[in-house]
């Protein structure tokens, strides 16, 4: 609502700046000011100039809109209900601690009846050589996928969503629910250890993004608009996630 209002108010400020310049021209300039007032000839000297002005400012208000609809699709999740918009935005923050576990050295962890494994290090051109081009993309560049294009985004099998790249369980599906957004989300990890959130400052915006803590993968956002009883919103790519569907 605050970036239409900002739209609208430099719109009507152009049209009414045009028309002070236009009246000015044509009051000191294109006609003897002791002919008396031409109000005909007025209006027929300032139309051509008001329609350039007029196209001027819709066309900048069109080259804003879609200059922003390209920074969220291409920063991703961008979604409605979002409370992080770009300009003057509300300062990330991260979600709140969960129960800590305790872990030694070779030991895993065992949450929800899902073993997490330790924690993997490979170069990029290892993950490109195991991994598809999009799924290389969004989790190794940080890429986004569109929203309501994910092969999982409507998936509402019984099982576990695991990471894409080294397979290290995430999610399961008795967190998912329907956000509306265009993405996979769920309201809390796997265990407290699943995932690492980062402040992430890309794109002018302020967000925080979510990666694989085994291996560092990128797998999107967590918004605070999910909810209970976390209240969080993990806003993740298909690309992302391997899906274990619960056998029978």
């Amino acid at each position: 609502m605050q970036r239409a209002n900002k739209i609208a108010v430099n719109f009507l400020t152009a049209l009414l700046v045009g028309f002070v310049a236009a009246v000015t021209y044509h009051h000191f300039f294109a006609h003897d000011p002791a002919d008396g007032a031409d109000w005909g000839g007025f209006i027929k000297g300032i139309i051509p100039f008001f329609l350039s002005l007029f196209v001027a400012a819709v066309a900048f208000t069109l080259t804003y809109l879609v200059r922003y609809v390209v920074r969220r699709f291409r920063s991703g999740h961008g979604t409605d209900g979002d409370p992080i918009t770009l300009g003057s935005m509300h300062s990330p923050t991260l979600p709140p601690p969960m129960p800590s576990v305790s872990r030694t050295d070779g030991e895993r962890i065992k949450h929800q009846g899902v073993n997490m494994p330790e924690k993997i290090q490979k170069t990029k051109e290892e993950w490109r050589a195991q991994l598809t081009p999009e799924q290389f993309h969004v989790m190794f560049e940080k890429g986004t996928e569109r929203a309501f294009t994910g092969a999982l985004v409507n998936n509402h099998d019984d099982g576990i969503y695991r990471c894409g790249a080294c397979n290290a369980p995430l999610f399961t599906s008795g967190t998912k629910f329907e956000s509306g957004s265009g993405w996979p989300s769920f309201w809390t990890p796997v265990s407290p250890d699943a995932v690492e959130a980062h402040e992430d400052r890309s794109y002018g915006m302020k967000r925080v993004e979510v990666t694989c803590a085994t291996c560092g993968a990128h797998l999107g956002h967590v918004f605070p608009d999910g909810p209970r009883p976390t209240g969080e919103r993990y806003c993740i790519n298909s690309a992302s996630l391997a899906f274990e569907k619960k056998e029978i």
